[in-house]
């Protein structure tokens, strides 16, 4: 029913702090409305660093005793601990990424959504494989260009018995992880990079290339064999959240003829004020009657293509902005 039921009902020996903890951190008490994940674990009383949920804990120990003891009223009732002696602290919400962060801690896996949920224009924009796809990289050999998109993780910076550094990561996506390793002008290049929990875009390609080794380790008079190895090739490596501002060149919003009422206008205009950029916009003015369509440009404001989307969303769910396309180049 509520947090205070919970606690109550709970045998504490088994369920201890350190469970209880888990079990807000991976969802499980969003049941109990009107308290979000957050608040269990604020910290309203600093100087002895207790917060509610060490609070709660406490509460429930004291209800047991109280239960648990032949102390009665004059009355004959139980004595009552009120709960509204126990306030449940205000403050705000954990944002997406640190909720599903906690999640992937707790239980292994992303429940509530996946971190790259927010960027999914970008990535239907820009990404033409998924990271499960390097696994098997003899089918991917026909593209010219490979881009992939994830989180980071297991990110870290070594060095050889050569005294060189080198670094490892893993790309994650919904469809698997990927492990990279980089060397010499790629650890230079990208080392910046070598941090958990980054949304990048990687940018590379299939490279064959062959290199001679001895038949046998054990052979002294040198006979060597040619092997053949096919690798992926780090190119280049952006933060997604820089991806539009770095390779969308234009952006061409579809609105019907009758949608472009002076409303729409003023609403378009203040949102394009608010999101400044470099990115041209186009709008694509369609006549169902004459299958007809305008193309015009806005001259006066270019905008950041990310703001942008992020704002116009509600326009395109109304349908007021039929469709958008966005132009890129080449990365």
């Amino acid at each position: 029913k509520s947090p205070f039921d919970f606690i109550e009902r709970v045998n504490q020996l088994s369920v201890n702090r350190r469970c209880m903890e888990a079990l807000v951190k991976s969802g499980a008490f969003d049941c109990f409305k009107g308290i979000n994940r957050s608040q269990y674990l604020f910290i309203s009383d600093e100087k002895n660093n207790v917060d509610f949920l060490d609070r709660l804990i406490k509460y429930g120990l004291k209800k047991k005793g109280i239960k648990n003891s032949t102390q009665q009223s004059l009355f004959g009732g139980e004595v009552m601990l009120e709960e509204e002696t126990l306030s449940i602290p205000a403050c705000e919400e954990w944002g997406k990424l640190e909720m599903l962060k906690y999640e992937k801690e707790m239980i292994g896996f992303y429940l509530s959504g996946h971190p790259l949920d927010i960027y999914n224009k970008e990535i239907s924009t820009f990404v033409n494989t998924s990271v499960k796809e390097l696994n098997d990289i003899d089918t991917l050999k026909k593209k010219n260009s490979i881009i992939v998109a994830g989180i980071t993780s297991s990110a870290s910076i070594r060095t050889s018995k050569k005294g060189t550094k080198y670094g490892n990561f893993v790309l994650e996506d919904e469809s698997g992880e990927f492990k990279f390793s980089l060397f010499g002008k790629d650890f230079i290049n990208f080392q910046n990079f070598l941090m958990d929990n980054l949304s990048i875009m990687i940018k590379g390609r299939v490279e064959t290339y062959a290199y001679k080794e001895k038949k046998d380790k054990d052979d002294k008079k040198g006979n060597y064999i040619e092997v053949k190895k096919t690798e992926f090739r780090i190119d280049k490596i952006d933060l997604l959240e820089e991806a539009f501002s770095h390779y969308a060149c234009e952006v061409k919003l579809y609105v019907k003829n009758e949608n472009i009422t002076s409303s729409f206008v003023e609403n378009i205009t203040s949102i394009a004020k608010k999101s400044k950029g470099k990115t041209p916009i186009y709008f694509v003015v369609l006549d169902d009657d004459s299958n007809i369509s305008v193309t015009l440009e806005c001259a006066k404001n270019k905008i950041n293509t990310s703001s942008f989307l992020e704002k116009i969303q509600p326009l395109l769910n109304e349908g007021i902005i039929s469709n958008l396309e966005i132009g890129k180049v080449n990365i």
